[in-house]
């Protein structure tokens, strides 16, 4: 009885974590996809183009 309550207990608050960590990260991406993609994307250029 115990075990199963501490059990569900655990399961909440994981899925409630997991809730709060996809929420961080998506919000996170939306945020950071554009600057971050644009920024690699230009580096990855500049890279390319120095090397070839």
């Amino acid at each position: 009885m115990k075990t199963s309550a501490s059990n569900n207990f655990m399961n909440r608050l994981y899925t409630h974590q997991n809730r709060i960590y996809y929420q961080l990260l998506s919000t996170l991406g939306c945020y950071s996809r554009s600057r971050f993609l644009n920024r690699s994307l230009s580096f990855v250029m500049i890279f390319f183009s120095s090397s070839a």
